[in-house]
């Protein structure tokens, strides 16, 4: 009876040493790919700042002294971005290492400057945030990214009234500010996808059954959407402006 308490004992021991080294190899591998995420994301973005338009580069026609004076006289104009005069336009994109982008993502109070990739794919989620859904030129947009702490690991920590920027591969900046911070269930789909929300945030919790899920709204600085969920202009690079006459 004592030997089979004693066989029982070392059983469980060594099952238990087993189920402790699975998790630091878990953990481990959970590290190192945080890290290569990390690196990866660091060396797209630096590749598209590179790209991006500088404010003022483009967009701007020249014009020979007294060309047109007449009409510039007589009429006012404004320059608007294109996706105010189309915003069922698609985001425009630039590929780096074969894949495509739409944007940067900025939340100063987390010190995180991201890209973000035009679709998501779990191969995709180990270089960066990618959008889910929708598009920042209409309410609804709604950005995923695995839980490394140098991508969405620190969501929970944010505060409502956090500043948020997305810039479209135009220039075009989008100001939001944190408006509620919820845990929603892995299959709230519907919930997660709720346009009633300018833009969402979300990422998985420990063991992936729930998602950390951080709403925001535009703030006065970019404006809040019209009746149509489309975004009024806010700072923007003049790349892919038009100039319209009022």
């Amino acid at each position: 009876m004592g030997r089979r308490r004693v066989r029982q004992g070392q059983i469980e021991i060594s099952a238990g040493v087993l189920l402790i080294g699975a998790a630091l190899f878990l953990m481990l591998c959970h590290l190192r790919e945080a890290s290569l995420a990390a690196r990866s994301s660091a060396r797209v973005l630096y590749r598209l700042s590179a790209a991006l338009p500088e404010e003022g580069s483009a967009g701007d026609v020249l014009r020979e002294p007294g060309e047109n004076a007449l009409e510039e006289s007589t009429e006012s104009s404004e320059m608007l971005p294109d996706y105010v005069l189309h915003p069922e336009m698609a985001m425009p994109v630039q590929t780096v290492d074969g894949m495509d982008y739409v944007a940067s993502l900025s939340i100063p109070s987390l010190s995180l400057e991201l890209p973000v990739a035009d679709s998501w794919s779990y191969e995709n989620l180990r270089v960066s945030p990618c959008r889910y859904t929708g598009t920042a030129y209409r309410s609804g947009m709604v950005i995923a990214a695995h839980n490394y702490r140098a991508h969405f690991g620190l969501l929970d920590t944010l505060s409502v009234g956090a500043v948020v920027v997305l810039t479209d591969m135009d220039g075009n900046k989008f100001h939001y500010a944190v408006s509620e911070i919820t845990t929603l269930p892995a299959t709230a789909i519907r919930d997660m996808t709720d346009a009633r929300y300018d833009l969402t945030l979300f990422t998985c919790t420990v063991g992936g059954y729930a998602r950390v899920t951080v709403r925001c709204m535009r703030t006065e600085e970019q404006g809040a959407p019209d009746k149509h969920g489309v975004a009024p202009p806010g700072r923007a690079a003049s790349c892919g402006r038009r100039k319209v006459k009022s």
